[in-house]
């Protein structure tokens, strides 16, 4: 696990410091944040979430019984 002053790169996994904006051993770009992904995917989640329950509770008012 990375520490507070350090970053680890998503394609060699090398830690770099946290000032650094590219990896020192392959030169690609590091995270900006860890959390970012992670609260992408949770908002998509969600939304996904509600768009396919708001779906099937019409659904049960629409098609015939």
């Amino acid at each position: 696990m990375p520490g507070d002053s350090e970053k680890q790169c998503l394609y060699c996994r090398a830690m770099s410091r946290q000032s650094e904006t590219h990896c020192t051993q392959c030169g690609m770009p590091l995270p900006d944040s860890l959390h970012t992904g992670q609260t992408r995917r949770q908002q998509y989640f969600w939304l996904s979430f509600t768009a396919i329950s708001l779906f099937c509770l019409i659904m049960v008012f629409w098609l015939p019984r």
